[in-house]
Parts: structure tokens; sequence; C-alpha cells
């Protein structure tokens, strides 16, 4: 697979899962600053990241403007 397909295979598939079910947790959003990313964008980063065998973040913040 190409680089584009699996982001978007990696989309729809953390899409179809139920995370309540895997015992993901909801960040509580507080009063100040920005709200909180869902764990689905977290769980589809670190799919890619694994998938593309990177661990440093300042390359997987490379590749989430990349594949937008």
């Amino acid at each position: 697979m190409d680089s584009v397909s699996i982001v978007r295979f990696l989309d729809a598939y953390v899409d179809s899962l139920d995370l309540a079910e895997l015992d993901f947790v909801l960040a509580q959003d507080s009063v100040e600053g920005r709200p909180a990313f869902t764990s689905s964008v977290f769980l589809k980063l670190y799919l890619n990241g694994y998938y593309k065998r990177i661990r440093l973040s300042r390359r997987l913040e490379k590749e989430c403007y990349r594949n937008v």
C-alpha cells in the first residue's frame, strides 16, 4: 500500500471501532484552553507512526501536516 491509502485505511478502520468498548477514556474539557482531541485522533496517529516506523514526535508532526 502507498502512504495515502494506508492513511485512509487507518482512518476508516479506527472510525469503525467502538472505542468505549475498548476502554478508551475521553478527556474532560477544562474551562481554560482549547478543547481536547478525541482518542481516535491519537490512535490514528499512533498506528500510522507504527506502520511507517516513525518514533520521533517531530517526524510524526510532519506526517500530520502531509496527510491532513
